[in-house]
Protein backbone atom coordinates (compact mmCIF):
# COMPACT_ATOMS: atom_id res chain seq x y z
CA UNK A 1 0.00 0.00 0.00
CA UNK A 2 1.30 3.37 -0.90
CA UNK A 3 2.87 5.56 2.33
CA UNK A 4 1.25 7.87 3.98
CA UNK A 5 1.34 11.57 3.17
CA UNK A 6 -0.53 14.02 5.36
CA UNK A 7 -1.37 17.50 3.92
CA UNK A 8 -2.54 20.42 5.65
CA UNK A 9 -5.79 20.91 4.04
CA UNK A 10 -9.03 21.36 5.57
CA UNK A 11 -10.56 18.03 4.57
CA UNK A 12 -7.54 16.52 7.21
CA UNK A 13 -7.86 18.85 9.73
CA UNK A 14 -9.79 16.94 12.35
CA UNK A 15 -12.21 18.57 14.82
CA UNK A 16 -10.89 17.40 17.72
CA UNK A 17 -7.41 17.11 19.31
CA UNK A 18 -5.41 13.57 18.21
CA UNK A 19 -2.71 11.04 17.61
CA UNK A 20 -2.60 8.86 14.76
CA UNK A 21 -0.07 5.73 14.02
CA UNK A 22 0.57 5.89 10.09
CA UNK A 23 2.40 2.76 9.03
CA UNK A 24 3.72 1.59 5.45
CA UNK A 25 2.07 -1.50 6.07
CA UNK A 26 0.41 -2.97 9.24
CA UNK A 27 1.83 -6.32 8.90
CA UNK A 28 5.50 -7.29 8.35
CA UNK A 29 6.93 -10.60 6.67
CA UNK A 30 9.97 -12.43 7.31
CA UNK A 31 10.78 -14.09 4.14
CA UNK A 32 12.94 -17.72 5.29
CA UNK A 33 13.95 -19.64 8.42
CA UNK A 34 15.61 -17.37 11.14
CA UNK A 35 18.93 -18.57 9.90
CA UNK A 36 18.63 -17.09 6.54
CA UNK A 37 15.67 -14.71 6.55
CA UNK A 38 17.51 -10.84 6.05
CA UNK A 39 14.68 -9.43 8.12
CA UNK A 40 12.00 -6.55 7.70
CA UNK A 41 11.85 -2.85 7.39
CA UNK A 42 9.05 -0.95 9.52
CA UNK A 43 8.15 2.99 8.74
CA UNK A 44 5.83 5.30 9.15
CA UNK A 45 4.85 8.75 10.80
CA UNK A 46 3.46 9.73 13.81
CA UNK A 47 0.92 12.69 13.80
CA UNK A 48 -0.33 14.94 16.22
CA UNK A 49 -3.14 17.19 15.28
CA UNK A 50 -4.22 20.04 17.61
CA UNK A 51 -7.36 21.93 16.80
CA UNK A 52 -6.55 24.42 19.97
CA UNK A 53 -3.48 25.34 21.46
CA UNK A 54 -1.82 22.91 23.74
CA UNK A 55 0.81 22.88 26.10
CA UNK A 56 2.79 19.36 26.02
CA UNK A 57 5.58 18.02 28.25
CA UNK A 58 6.49 15.26 25.91
CA UNK A 59 6.01 13.19 22.90
CA UNK A 60 7.00 10.07 22.45
CA UNK A 61 6.87 6.49 20.60
CA UNK A 62 7.48 3.24 21.69
CA UNK A 63 7.89 -0.04 19.32
CA UNK A 64 7.10 -3.43 21.72
CA UNK A 65 6.94 -6.69 21.20
CA UNK A 66 6.64 -8.86 24.23
CA UNK A 67 5.71 -13.02 24.58
CA UNK A 68 2.85 -13.08 26.82
CA UNK A 69 1.89 -16.74 28.85
CA UNK A 70 -1.05 -16.86 30.93
CA UNK A 71 -1.25 -19.74 33.53
CA UNK A 72 -0.56 -23.08 32.70
CA UNK A 73 -1.06 -25.70 35.54
CA UNK A 74 -1.41 -22.97 38.15
CA UNK A 75 1.85 -21.22 36.79
CA UNK A 76 1.45 -17.43 36.94
CA UNK A 77 1.43 -15.24 34.36
CA UNK A 78 4.73 -14.58 32.67
CA UNK A 79 5.42 -11.64 30.32
CA UNK A 80 8.96 -11.58 28.48
CA UNK A 81 10.11 -8.16 26.72
CA UNK A 82 11.16 -9.44 23.09
CA UNK A 83 12.26 -5.82 21.47
CA UNK A 84 11.52 -2.44 23.15
CA UNK A 85 12.51 0.51 20.90
CA UNK A 86 11.62 4.42 21.65
CA UNK A 87 11.90 7.65 19.58
CA UNK A 88 11.51 11.16 21.86
CA UNK A 89 10.04 13.67 19.38
CA UNK A 90 10.05 16.40 22.30
CA UNK A 91 12.04 15.27 25.35
CA UNK A 92 10.16 15.78 29.04
CA UNK A 93 11.44 19.19 30.66
CA UNK A 94 10.59 20.69 33.58
CA UNK A 95 8.67 23.38 31.94
CA UNK A 96 6.31 22.61 28.52
CA UNK A 97 5.83 22.91 24.76
CA UNK A 98 3.49 25.27 23.67
CA UNK A 99 2.01 24.13 20.01
CA UNK A 100 -0.38 25.98 18.13
CA UNK A 101 -3.61 24.32 16.13
CA UNK A 102 -1.90 22.59 13.70
CA UNK A 103 -0.51 19.04 12.28
CA UNK A 104 2.83 17.59 13.47
CA UNK A 105 4.13 14.85 11.15
CA UNK A 106 7.38 12.93 12.68
CA UNK A 107 8.78 10.24 10.95
CA UNK A 108 10.12 6.81 12.15
CA UNK A 109 11.80 3.93 11.14
CA UNK A 110 13.01 0.32 12.91
CA UNK A 111 14.23 -2.50 11.15
CA UNK A 112 13.52 -6.32 12.69
CA UNK A 113 16.15 -8.89 12.37
CA UNK A 114 15.59 -12.09 10.78
CA UNK A 115 15.29 -14.10 13.75
CA UNK A 116 12.32 -12.17 15.57
CA UNK A 117 9.25 -14.41 16.22
CA UNK A 118 6.12 -14.24 14.54
CA UNK A 119 3.20 -13.14 15.47
CA UNK A 120 0.44 -15.78 17.41
CA UNK A 121 -1.77 -15.99 19.52
CA UNK A 122 -2.89 -19.38 21.15
CA UNK A 123 -5.32 -20.52 24.00
CA UNK A 124 -2.36 -20.02 27.11
CA UNK A 125 -0.33 -17.27 25.40
CA UNK A 126 0.45 -15.08 22.31
CA UNK A 127 3.67 -13.07 20.97
CA UNK A 128 2.56 -10.01 20.18
CA UNK A 129 4.39 -6.56 18.55
CA UNK A 130 2.33 -3.20 18.39
CA UNK A 131 3.13 0.76 18.55
CA UNK A 132 2.28 3.03 21.22
CA UNK A 133 2.25 7.05 20.97
CA UNK A 134 1.96 8.70 24.15
CA UNK A 135 1.73 12.63 24.41
CA UNK A 136 2.19 13.85 27.52
CA UNK A 137 0.52 16.66 28.86
CA UNK A 138 0.89 18.46 31.96
CA UNK A 139 -0.71 19.20 35.40
CA UNK A 140 -4.23 17.16 35.59
CA UNK A 141 -4.97 17.27 31.84
CA UNK A 142 -5.51 13.73 30.76
CA UNK A 143 -2.70 12.76 27.92
CA UNK A 144 -3.41 11.55 24.72
CA UNK A 145 -2.31 8.15 23.66
CA UNK A 146 -3.61 5.55 20.76
CA UNK A 147 -1.53 2.29 19.56
CA UNK A 148 -1.54 0.05 16.62
CA UNK A 149 -1.14 -3.55 16.68
CA UNK A 150 1.69 -5.01 14.30
CA UNK A 151 1.53 -8.40 12.49
CA UNK A 152 4.96 -9.83 12.06
CA UNK A 153 4.37 -12.95 10.00
CA UNK A 154 7.23 -15.49 8.35
CA UNK A 155 6.85 -17.50 5.65
CA UNK A 156 8.69 -20.81 4.67
CA UNK A 157 6.67 -21.95 1.74
CA UNK A 158 6.20 -20.71 -1.49
CA UNK A 159 3.87 -21.37 -4.26
CA UNK A 160 5.23 -24.44 -6.08
CA UNK A 161 5.32 -26.51 -2.41
CA UNK A 162 1.61 -24.90 -1.73
CA UNK A 163 0.50 -26.96 -5.00
CA UNK A 164 2.88 -29.64 -4.31
CA UNK A 165 1.01 -33.14 -3.60
CA UNK A 166 1.67 -35.44 -0.86
CA UNK A 167 2.79 -38.43 -0.23
CA UNK A 168 0.85 -40.34 1.14
CA UNK A 169 1.34 -42.40 4.53
CA UNK A 170 1.31 -45.96 4.30
CA UNK A 171 1.65 -49.20 7.37
CA UNK A 172 1.32 -52.35 7.47
CA UNK A 173 -0.90 -53.38 10.67
CA UNK A 174 0.65 -56.85 12.21
CA UNK A 175 1.10 -58.27 8.83
CA UNK A 176 -2.70 -58.28 8.82
CA UNK A 177 -3.51 -55.02 7.29
CA UNK A 178 -1.99 -52.79 4.76
CA UNK A 179 -3.37 -48.83 5.21
CA UNK A 180 -2.52 -45.76 2.98
CA UNK A 181 -4.05 -42.17 3.88
CA UNK A 182 -3.61 -39.83 0.89
CA UNK A 183 -4.38 -36.20 1.31
CA UNK A 184 -4.20 -33.49 -1.95
CA UNK A 185 -1.35 -31.40 0.06
CA UNK A 186 0.20 -30.79 2.86
CA UNK A 187 -0.64 -27.05 2.95
CA UNK A 188 -4.21 -25.85 3.98
CA UNK A 189 -5.50 -22.74 4.77
CA UNK A 190 -7.75 -21.63 7.79
CA UNK A 191 -11.23 -21.91 6.78
CA UNK A 192 -10.94 -24.39 4.07
CA UNK A 193 -12.04 -28.32 3.99
CA UNK A 194 -9.37 -31.14 4.34
CA UNK A 195 -9.99 -34.06 1.88
CA UNK A 196 -8.73 -37.26 2.69
CA UNK A 197 -8.91 -40.91 1.49
CA UNK A 198 -8.06 -44.03 2.91
CA UNK A 199 -6.92 -47.14 0.98
CA UNK A 200 -7.22 -50.65 3.14
CA UNK A 201 -6.08 -53.93 1.75
CA UNK A 202 -6.70 -56.95 4.36
CA UNK A 203 -4.18 -59.24 4.25
CA UNK A 204 -6.07 -61.87 6.62
CA UNK A 205 -9.05 -63.67 5.52
CA UNK A 206 -12.54 -62.61 7.89
CA UNK A 207 -11.09 -59.12 8.69
CA UNK A 208 -13.66 -56.27 8.47
CA UNK A 209 -13.67 -52.74 9.04
CA UNK A 210 -16.61 -51.42 10.83
CA UNK A 211 -15.70 -47.79 11.68
CA UNK A 212 -13.46 -45.05 10.46
CA UNK A 213 -13.04 -41.76 12.77
CA UNK A 214 -10.59 -38.65 11.65
CA UNK A 215 -10.30 -35.92 13.48
CA UNK A 216 -7.94 -32.52 13.29
CA UNK A 217 -5.68 -32.76 16.37
CA UNK A 218 -3.99 -29.15 17.48
CA UNK A 219 -0.70 -29.54 19.42
CA UNK A 220 0.79 -26.85 21.07
CA UNK A 221 3.99 -26.40 23.09
CA UNK A 222 5.15 -23.52 25.39
CA UNK A 223 8.18 -23.08 26.62
CA UNK A 224 8.28 -20.73 29.81
CA UNK A 225 12.21 -20.12 30.36
CA UNK A 226 15.38 -21.28 29.37
CA UNK A 227 15.25 -24.04 31.99
CA UNK A 228 11.99 -25.08 32.42
CA UNK A 229 10.25 -27.85 31.15
CA UNK A 230 8.29 -27.27 28.09
CA UNK A 231 4.38 -27.88 28.22
CA UNK A 232 2.37 -29.38 25.69
CA UNK A 233 -1.47 -29.34 25.12
CA UNK A 234 -3.16 -31.37 22.46
CA UNK A 235 -7.40 -29.85 21.51
CA UNK A 236 -9.58 -31.51 18.70
CA UNK A 237 -10.42 -28.87 16.26
CA UNK A 238 -12.80 -30.76 14.15
CA UNK A 239 -14.06 -34.63 13.55
CA UNK A 240 -15.79 -36.56 11.01
CA UNK A 241 -16.92 -40.40 10.46
CA UNK A 242 -16.17 -41.89 6.68
CA UNK A 243 -18.64 -43.95 5.93
CA UNK A 244 -17.52 -47.87 5.66
CA UNK A 245 -18.32 -49.42 2.14
CA UNK A 246 -18.08 -53.36 1.31
CA UNK A 247 -15.08 -54.27 0.06
CA UNK A 248 -14.40 -55.26 -3.23
CA UNK A 249 -12.01 -57.68 -4.24
CA UNK A 250 -10.27 -57.27 -1.32
CA UNK A 251 -9.79 -53.49 -1.20
CA UNK A 252 -11.64 -50.70 0.75
CA UNK A 253 -11.38 -47.32 -0.95
CA UNK A 254 -13.19 -44.70 1.83
CA UNK A 255 -12.95 -40.91 1.40
CA UNK A 256 -14.12 -38.47 4.38
CA UNK A 257 -13.74 -34.60 4.56
CA UNK A 258 -12.81 -32.15 7.58
CA UNK A 259 -13.67 -29.06 7.78
CA UNK A 260 -10.76 -26.58 9.38
CA UNK A 261 -12.14 -23.79 11.89
CA UNK A 262 -11.37 -20.70 12.18
CA UNK A 263 -10.51 -20.60 15.66
CA UNK A 264 -7.40 -22.91 14.44
CA UNK A 265 -3.91 -21.07 15.38
CA UNK A 266 -1.65 -21.17 12.06
CA UNK A 267 1.81 -23.74 12.36
CA UNK A 268 5.03 -21.60 13.74
CA UNK A 269 7.79 -22.65 15.29
CA UNK A 270 9.55 -20.39 18.20
CA UNK A 271 11.69 -20.29 20.99
CA UNK A 272 8.38 -19.73 23.16
CA UNK A 273 5.19 -21.26 20.98
CA UNK A 274 4.81 -23.97 18.92
CA UNK A 275 2.17 -25.13 16.90
CA UNK A 276 2.39 -28.17 14.93
CA UNK A 277 -1.15 -29.91 13.42
CA UNK A 278 -1.86 -33.58 12.48
CA UNK A 279 -4.75 -35.66 10.27
CA UNK A 280 -5.24 -38.67 12.99
CA UNK A 281 -7.32 -41.60 11.58
CA UNK A 282 -8.55 -44.64 14.06
CA UNK A 283 -9.84 -47.42 12.59
CA UNK A 284 -12.12 -50.17 14.45
CA UNK A 285 -11.59 -53.75 12.37
CA UNK A 286 -12.57 -57.20 13.36
CA UNK A 287 -11.21 -60.19 12.49
CA UNK A 288 -12.52 -63.35 11.93
CA UNK A 289 -13.50 -64.41 15.75
CA UNK A 290 -15.13 -61.11 15.95
CA UNK A 291 -12.52 -59.46 18.19
CA UNK A 292 -12.13 -55.86 17.82
CA UNK A 293 -8.97 -53.69 17.61
CA UNK A 294 -8.11 -50.06 16.87
CA UNK A 295 -5.53 -48.98 14.96
CA UNK A 296 -4.33 -45.15 14.88
CA UNK A 297 -2.55 -43.42 12.07
CA UNK A 298 -0.85 -39.70 11.88
CA UNK A 299 -0.43 -37.46 9.05
CA UNK A 300 1.38 -34.50 9.80
CA UNK A 301 -0.14 -31.05 8.03
CA UNK A 302 0.77 -27.74 8.04
CA UNK A 303 -2.23 -25.21 8.25
CA UNK A 304 -1.50 -21.56 7.21
CA UNK A 305 -3.60 -18.27 8.32
CA UNK A 306 -5.41 -16.36 5.59
CA UNK A 307 -1.99 -14.12 5.27
CA UNK A 308 0.33 -17.15 5.37
CA UNK A 309 -1.41 -18.31 2.14
CA UNK A 310 -1.74 -15.04 0.69
CA UNK A 311 2.09 -14.60 0.77
CA UNK A 312 2.92 -18.20 -0.21
CA UNK A 313 1.46 -17.78 -3.74
CA UNK A 314 2.85 -14.16 -4.19
CA UNK A 315 5.87 -12.52 -2.80
CA UNK A 316 5.90 -9.63 -0.24
CA UNK A 317 5.96 -5.91 -1.81
CA UNK A 318 8.39 -3.44 -0.75
CA UNK A 319 8.13 0.69 -0.78
CA UNK A 320 10.88 2.33 -3.28
CA UNK A 321 12.87 5.03 -1.23
CA UNK A 322 11.04 7.68 -3.52
CA UNK A 323 7.49 6.53 -2.01
CA UNK A 324 8.49 7.27 1.62
CA UNK A 325 7.73 10.64 3.34
CA UNK A 326 9.45 13.31 2.19
CA UNK A 327 11.44 15.37 5.29
CA UNK A 328 10.20 18.27 4.36
CA UNK A 329 6.51 16.96 4.89
CA UNK A 330 7.29 16.15 8.76
CA UNK A 331 6.95 19.81 11.13
CA UNK A 332 10.01 19.67 13.59
CA UNK A 333 9.76 19.90 17.39
CA UNK A 334 9.03 23.27 18.56
CA UNK A 335 12.76 25.23 18.97
CA UNK A 336 13.63 25.54 22.68
CA UNK A 337 12.59 29.21 22.41
CA UNK A 338 8.69 27.94 22.66
CA UNK A 339 9.24 26.42 26.27
CA UNK A 340 6.94 28.03 28.57
CA UNK A 341 6.32 27.07 32.55
CA UNK A 342 3.14 25.48 33.58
Amino acid sequence: MPSPRLTHSSSSIKSKNSLDILVSSNALTLCGSPEESVGCVLTGTLVLTLVEPMKLKSLRLTFLGTVMMNPIDGDSPKEIILTKKQWVFLQSQSTSYWLEPDQYMYNFGIVLSGDFPESTRVRHGCISYKLIAVAERPGLHFNIKTQKTIDVKRTLVNSTELWMGSHPVSTNWDNRLLLSISIPSQYFSIGSNLPFSIQATPLEAGLNIVRVKAFLREVVTYSLGRYARPITRCYGLSISYVDCTANQRNLWELQGVLSIPNRASHNCETGYIRVAHQLAVELQVTDAKKASKTICMTYPITLLSPIHYELAQSPPSYLHHSELPAPELMTPPPPYSSFTPW
